[in-house]
């Protein structure tokens, strides 16, 4: 998410919830909230019963912005999302258009097991 937001040339500084002035990063944690529950949901499906984060669930837990996702209208990979996520906030925040602003609906991801 940080990668994205400063490829749009977007100020991580300048939070709109997170306001820490000692945090380089709080516009990307306000825009990453939407996404941290597809972290939440993995880990729970994956981890409960586990004593050590193992190598294989790094692996897969790096491998969770290649799952599937429905944004908007469409599937595409949680990266994919993300990307349309910040498009779609830059497109609010200048034109109040929110027709491209849309939250990923956690309940459709998709990870290979």
């Amino acid at each position: 998410m940080a990668r994205i937001v400063a490829g749009y040339g977007l100020n991580g500084l300048l939070g709109i919830f997170h306001k820490n002035e000692y945090n380089q990063f709080n516009l990307i944690d306000d825009l990453m909230e939407p996404f941290r529950q597809i972290v939440d949901v993995w880990v729970y499906d994956n981890l409960r019963d586990q004593e050590f984060l193992k190598y294989e669930y790094r692996l897969g837990l790096t491998d969770l912005l290649n799952a599937k996702i429905k944004y908007g209208k469409e599937t595409c990979s949680v990266t994919v999302a993300m990307d349309k996520y910040v498009k779609g906030f830059i497109k609010y925040i200048s034109e109040k258009d929110s027709s491209k602003f849309h939250c990923p609906v956690v309940s459709s991801l998709e990870w290979r097991k």
